[in-house]
């Protein structure tokens, strides 16, 4: 171990001497001539690939396409277990390739896990499974991408008895505020207070 340190240092110290020697000779028109010889290197403007993110796992090939999908999958039920499967796992592997083709299977759903942790994700789910976000939405199936206005929501009908337990929640509210307004004017105004 310490004959490859000696070996590299001597390699160092041969090339500062080299180094030196070359200066010495040439003498301060040599600093002029390296600041004319380095070459800006001009970087390439590329386009950035597509990353299996937040976004593209809640578009319209993300989440809402294993619905639509899985229409086409049928499952034969008790004692096809096996087999049923493997017809899921191959659906899987079918809409992970369709979501994010540069991906191997295991990655992706790997990074599908990762991203299933993140708030944004959570969020979506939770709005989905509640109704509140219409899988079959045109515009996202339309350009591919998920819309920016992933809420779309819907007014819930009230029956009459709510809006009657309402209207009364507000009054008994509004008396216990004119009570306790009424209560602090009085202590304000008693001096023995």
């Amino acid at each position: 171990m310490e004959d490859i340190f000696d070996q590299l240092m001597e390699r160092d110290e041969n090339k500062s001497d080299d180094l030196n020697s070359d200066n010495e000779n040439n003498g301060p028109s040599d600093d002029k001539e390296e600041k004319k010889r380095t070459i800006k290197v001009e970087r390439r403007v590329i386009n950035k690939r597509p990353t299996l993110d937040v976004m593209r796992l809640t578009g319209s090939r993300g989440i809402p396409a294993i619905e639509e999908m899985s229409k086409n999958v049928i499952l034969k039920g008790k004692g096809q277990e096996r087999e049923d499967l493997a017809r899921i796992m191959i659906f899987l592997h079918y809409w992970t390739h369709r979501l994010y083709p540069k991906m191997t299977f295991e990655d992706c759903i790997e990074k599908i896990e990762n991203l299933g942790k993140k708030r944004p994700t959570q969020a979506y789910l939770t709005k989905m499974r509640l109704g509140i976000i219409d899988d079959t939405d045109s515009t996202a199936a339309a350009d591919d991408m998920p819309s920016l206005e992933l809420t779309k929501s819907k007014q819930p009908s009230l029956t009459d008895e709510q809006k009657q337990r309402i209207m009364k929640n507000r009054m008994i509210a509004q008396a216990r505020r004119t009570a306790r307004m009424q209560g602090s004017n009085r202590q304000s105004a008693d001096p023995r207070v």
